[in-house]
């Protein structure tokens, strides 16, 4: 059984960082749920779950000090308005877990598990599914869109409903057949999974912030801090300041996506002005090139853990493409900047949207993106009418309130139980979406699509040992064929009928 998983595990990933055209394989998980059978099924004592606190159990395969994913995970537990116990498991932990999450699961009176990383995955499925059958009443998934584990552990009926978070709408992810309900931030995931994954039971729970209290003494530090910033990076007083936040691979260039480019050309525009963009490594070429280019005025501080100071200095927000980054735009948003959406060639979900967007469109192309981003600049009135309407959308659909009141419908939508569900094949992705999301995913690794595999096979104890047609359908997965994976998704099939125990007679 084990290398069964470590078979789906690999075949998985590959169509999640290289993308295939479709984002559910009925087959991968029809795979994995034969796998789920042989697990021992466990006697949980009835429990009158009127009577007590209700317990949730959130699972991730992994806790970061840095980006939305964990933070999430964090107001949500913060933001119950119930007095419910949260308790965390975290699958594959290989370093510290953030001070802030392991906070708020005590405060909650919950338990955080850390499992091993080199625990086999067939017992992380057994101790997983045991632990939610033991000690949790309502289980959410925020796993990483290739974790079988969560699937194995799940795919058998009874036990506590499962909560899947949709937070990867873009990628292909497995949870299909074991999602009770899946959780999406916004519209386009929303609308992403019922199209092209089959899934109505969806529903829909916003990013929740913390709004921050205009004070005058809040205003007065914010202002220090602005100087302050600006100082440090020697930006002039007065001059316009861009904003933009995300991981290097979110500006990957494409030949009609190109932000560097762009961002050179509003900086061409507006000789005063600066541009930091927070979250891209220091040393990467295009980036250097591009500050050589601009004379110092963009300014790539790379990673931090806190934006408040690149918030204070900031006037407008320019959203990275061709990958948004959501939760970082309306952190920035909710403060009063105002923004410009990425070109219309970085649909949602790869880019943000939302009901508290609805005040401004996507750019139609990239030279209306530079048109909107320089008459900003330029616009001082602009920017602060713009950033009080945006400021205030985001207020009324993300603050802690209205999370509340969505989280009550989400509790309402939550059968008793769990079961599976079986897995259709969807509606196929446009050819122009499934080229963006092939595109996207292929320049993220520096390795081509034959190679990446053959690398993560070997990190996971595999030998693969490709005939031709293998070898022909691995690298159409970098064309997008769709047929591809579900030649693979049979091998794997293949593998899992290979490896289970015989029965004794």
């Amino acid at each position: 059984m084990e290398p069964a998983l470590q078979w789906a595990l690999l075949a998985a990933r590959s169509a999640v960082h290289h993308g295939f055209g479709e984002l559910v394989s009925p087959d991968l998980e029809a795979a994995l749920l034969e796998i789920a059978q042989g697990l021992p099924v466990p006697h949980s004592a009835a429990d009158n779950v009127e009577i007590r606190a209700r317990r949730w159990l959130h699972v991730m395969d992994k806790a970061y000090s840095i980006g939305g994913h964990t933070a999430l995970v964090e107001r949500w537990v913060r933001f119950d308005p119930t007095d419910s116990v949260h308790s965390v498991t975290i699958l594959s932990q290989s370093g510290d877990v953030p001070a802030n999450l392991a906070e708020a699961v005590s405060q909650r009176r919950g338990v955080l598990r850390v499992l091993r990383p080199d625990t086999p995955l067939l017992e992380k499925a057994h101790l997983l599914r045991q632990d939610a059958w033991d000690n949790a009443d309502t289980v959410v998934l925020h796993v990483h869109p290739y974790s079988v584990v969560p699937l194995v552990a799940f795919g058998i009926s009874g036990g506590p409903p499962i909560v899947l978070l949709n937070h990867l709408s873009q990628h292909f992810w497995l949870g299909a057949a074991v999602a009770d309900l899946v959780i999406s931030l916004r519209p386009s995931a929303m609308n992403w999974t019922r199209r092209y994954r089959g899934i109505d039971r969806t529903v829909m729970l916003p990013i929740p912030f913390s709004p921050r209290v205009a004070e005058p003494g809040n205003r007065t530090a914010l202002q220090v801090q602005r100087q302050k910033t600006r100082a440090l990076l020697g930006i002039p007083h007065g001059a316009p300041v861009f904003l933009t936040v995300g991981s290097g691979y979110k500006y990957l260039q494409l030949p009609s996506l190109d932000f560097l480019q762009a961002a050179r050309s509003i900086l061409d525009r507006l000789p005063d002005a600066h541009l930091i963009a927070v979250g891209p490594r220091q040393d990467e070429a295009r980036w250097k090139e591009a500050q050589i280019l601009t004379n110092g005025r963009l300014h790539v501080p790379g990673h931090t853990m806190d934006l408040g100071e690149y918030h204070a200095a900031a006037d407008i927000y320019l959203e990275g493409y061709p990958i948004g980054s959501p939760t970082a735009l309306f952190e920035v948003v909710e403060q009063g900047i105002p923004c410009v959406r990425a070109p219309r060639a970085a649909p949602p979900p790869f880019a943000a949207d939302g009901v508290a967007l609805e005040a401004i469109d996507q750019p139609k192309d990239t030279a209306e993106y530079i048109e909107r981003s320089v008459a900003l600049g330029k616009d001082a009135c602009e920017r602060h009418r713009l950033g009080a309407v945006l400021a205030d959308a985001v207020r009324a659909n993300h603050s802690e309130n209205s999370w509340v009141q969505r989280y009550r419908e989400l509790q309402a939508l939550l059968p008793r139980s769990h079961q599976t569900y079986p897995v259709r094949a969807p509606e196929c992705l446009p050819a122009e979406i499934r080229n963006l999301i092939v595109a996207i995913s292929t320049l993220h690794h520096d390795k081509d699509t034959l190679t990446y595999t053959s690398h993560a096979a070997a990190k996971l104890g595999l030998d693969p040992r490709p005939d031709r047609q293998f070898l022909a359908n691995l690298f159409r997965c970098v064309f997008g064929d769709p047929t591809s994976l579900k030649y693979l998704v049979r091998v794997i099939a293949g593998q899992t009928r290979r490896t289970r125990p015989r029965r004794r007679s």
